[in-house]
């Protein structure tokens, strides 16, 4: 597992994540992205739906996906957009349940829900080489800070 902070323009800040299809890595990855969104100054109402969403996603990718597992957090400062995508080698395609089916003793079924009702927008993407990206936006508060 690592993490690759990169400045790809003055106005966007983006990370990418790598990580193990192990249980384990849902939780580190949810504080590593909790940091990260502290490091960048994330508001936090915003900062708490994006690490749910991506936790949510990312458990799906190791419950229900194929490694290699990534991530990737994008902040476009000035257009108040923070992008979360999780990618994974699966062919499963994930699809939102519906929740007035699952009962209130129902533990699990819920996340993609979740990310629904917390995002601005959210979707899945095939990738070129097998797999999927599963995608989420969460707006963002203006930041007109100066990167150095």
């Amino acid at each position: 597992m690592s993490v690759i902070p990169q400045h790809p323009s003055q106005s966007a800040l983006s990370a990418t994540l790598s990580l193990a299809a192990d249980p384990a890595q849902v939780s580190w990855c949810r504080s590593a992205a909790g940091a990260l969104m502290d490091a960048w100054g994330v508001e936090t109402r915003a900062s708490e739906a994006a690490v749910l969403a991506l936790s949510e996603l990312v458990s799906n990718a190791v419950l229900y996906g194929a490694a290699p597992i990534g991530v990737r957090l994008e902040l476009d400062r000035w257009g108040g957009t923070l992008v979360g995508e999780v990618t994974d080698g699966g062919d499963g395609w994930p699809c939102p349940r519906d929740a007035g089916r699952l009962g209130e003793l129902v533990e699990g079924g819920r996340g993609l829900l979740l990310v629904e009702l917390l995002c601005t927008r959210w979707g899945v993407t095939r990738c070129a080489g097998g797999g999927k990206s599963v995608w989420f936006c969460v707006a963002v508060p203006y930041l007109g800070l100066e990167l150095a």
